[in-house]
């Protein structure tokens, strides 16, 4: 099952009431992912990042409306994701084979949280600077050194994930 675990204002974008039970979702490192809905320069955008590794992608949120549409968004990109940095196998036998079982629930780790916050002011400082594409704005993030991952990479972190 893959768990994608929502922040209050991406949950009512989607308008999708996620899990609150008292047993968190627990699941595989690699199927556990967060999302979130940021603004810049009037635009919105999502970006969803792997809880353990931190992997992140980012893409505009104008046309997702809901669910269906979020998850026929992120998943190609994730997926793409994985291919650009040779993890293509990880995505074909752990990711694709639970699509058809996602659950929706709330943020629960901080830590998460705060490194996906973290990355969300990294990718404004960044287009302050230059306009770049919410892809582009994936790769920016995912080439940094984050400390909640022990100064790797998230490209690192997420190679060297083992499967519980």
């Amino acid at each position: 099952m893959m768990v994608f675990r929502l922040t209050e204002k991406l949950a009512k974008k989607l308008k999708e009431e996620p899990v609150a039970s008292k047993e968190p979702l627990r699941c595989d490192p690699y199927l556990e992912w967060y999302a979130s809905l940021f603004r810049f320069n009037r635009a919105q955008y999502v970006i969803t990042m792997n809880a353990a590794s931190l992997l992140t992608v980012v893409d505009h949120g104008r046309g997702i409306t809901d669910d269906n549409s979020y998850l026929r968004s992120v998943l190609p990109m994730i997926g793409e994701m994985l291919e650009k940095y040779d993890c293509r196998l990880i995505f074909q036998r752990v990711i694709a084979p639970n699509c058809g079982k996602i659950r929706f629930g709330k943020t629960t780790d901080k830590s998460a949280l705060g490194s996906m916050n973290r990355m969300i002011f990294t990718i404004k400082c960044i287009c302050e600077q230059e306009e770049i594409s919410p892809w582009d704005m994936g790769l920016e993030v995912n080439k940094m050194i984050w400390k909640p991952i022990d100064y790797l990479t998230p490209v690192e972190a997420f190679k060297r994930m083992k499967r519980e």
